[in-house]
């Protein structure tokens, strides 16, 4: 498909670095300007899906706070969070990763 084709992959940790930055920037951009409802697990989805195609090992991750009842979404990769900030994501109790098996 045409957006397929404008993914990029990257090869380096720097490269992937940088290239998880853009996707962040460019996911929130596109999340600002649906009508739509996009909280964290829908941004979290698309974050997801166009990294995977890019040909990074990322997963979601979804985490719940039990008092008062939260939950929240976030994508890791390596171990880590890429489209969400750690001590923001502290307060939460971490469910499994899921990991697709095709993008």
């Amino acid at each position: 498909s045409r957006c397929a084709a404008a993914v990029p992959t990257a090869t380096s940790p720097v490269e992937l670095e940088e290239f998880f930055a853009t996707l962040k920037r460019r996911v929130a951009i596109a999340a600002a300007l649906l009508p739509a409802r996009t909280e964290c697990l829908e941004q979290s989805v698309c974050f997801l899906r166009f990294a995977r195609r890019a040909g990074a090992d990322a997963a979601l991750r979804l985490g719940v706070l039990a008092t008062p009842f939260m939950a929240h979404a976030w994508v890791e990769a390596g171990g880590r969070p890429v489209n969400d900030d750690e001590d923001t994501l502290a307060i939460y109790r971490p469910f499994p990763l899921i990991v697709p098996e095709e993008v």
